[in-house]
């Protein structure tokens, strides 16, 4: 299976990352990246794509992305921006939708991924609120950017054929190690 990583290099991403290539159904992994990171580009799975600006991509881009099972988003930010949060994964989207097929999926030999979608999943976070009305008692602007991102990128697999759409919201991250020293497990 070959995924393609947003945020690979940050805090979630990253543990993403770890697991990704430990896993045994995992070939590739295409880490979308501001900067180069050699440690990732030594490892014979990982795949840079380095990007200037995550609103544009390139032809050579997207051909490196080409054949992608799934996509992972772990790219976000705390407070709220239009750009990061909406804009960057619809610009993903909208570059590599196109190179989707109805065997686009299907080349692994894998049963677990036979079926013709892409899948796309959304890192949000826990107090998103995608209704845009609501009113809100704190970090009111980040919880409605993000619930509009995760809402769009629904919008975006319902209107683009062999395109799955998940949400994930994790509450809260611990590293490893973190709970068994704070709290006794």
């Amino acid at each position: 299976m070959k995924i393609i990583l947003s945020g690979g290099t940050g805090y979630i991403g990253g543990e993403i990352l770890k697991h990704a290539l430990a896993h045994p159904e995992v070939a590739e992994v295409v880490v979308l990246s501001r900067r180069d990171v050699p440690d990732l580009r030594a490892n014979p799975k990982v795949k840079m794509v380095i990007l200037a600006d995550f609103n544009t991509y390139n032809k050579e881009d997207v051909e490196a992305m080409e054949g992608a099972h799934a996509c992972i988003w772990a790219i976000g930010s705390y407070t709220g921006s239009v750009d990061v949060d909406i804009n960057y994964p619809l610009a993903f989207a909208r570059a590599f939708a196109p190179t989707l097929s109805s065997s686009s999926s299907s080349s692994s030999s894998s049963p677990m991924y036979q079926k013709d979608h892409f899948r796309y999943v959304h890192l949000g976070g826990a107090l998103t609120e995608r209704d845009q009305t609501k009113p809100l008692w704190y970090f009111t602007n980040g919880r409605r950017i993000r619930g509009s991102a995760e809402g769009q990128m629904e919008e975006f697999s319902r209107t683009t054929p062999n395109w799955d759409t998940y949400t994930a919201k994790p509450g809260w991250v611990a590293s490893p190690g973190y709970a068994s020293g704070v709290l006794g497990w």
